[in-house]
C-alpha cells in the first residue's frame, strides 16, 4: 500500500524495456518488473531522455514504488524483455 500523500505526488508509467538485472555479491539478480507493467515511481526521479521526439524516464527497479498492473508472464518474450 502507498500512503495517500505519496500517491498524490507519484508518477506513473509503463515499462517498455528492462535490462538483465543487477549484479549483487557476484550473482545476477533477476528483475521483478516486466515489459508492459504499469508502475508507480517518485516524481523527478531518474534520467529524462528524448528519443525521436518521445520522452522516456530511465531508472533502476529499486526506485519503483509499486506495480499497479502486471503484464503477465506470457505478455512478452525474453528477447522483448532484454534490449
Amino acid at each position: 500500500m502507498i500512503p495517500d500523500s505519496a500517491q498524490k505526488n507519484a508518477s506513473r508509467g509503463t515499462v517498455i524495456a528492462v535490462g538483465p538485472g543487477a549484479v549483487r555479491h557476484g550473482r545476477r539478480v533477476p528483475l521483478d518488473c516486466r515489459v508492459g507493467d504499469a508502475v508507480v515511481f517518485p516524481p523527478h526521479l531518474g534520467a529524462q531522455v528524448t528519443v525521436d521526439g518521445e520522452e522516456f524516464t530511465l531508472m533502476t527497479e529499486d526506485h519503483v514504488m509499486a506495480v499497479e498492473e502486471t503484464a503477465g508472464a506470457d505478455a512478452v518474450t525474453e528477447e522483448e524483455r532484454t534490449p
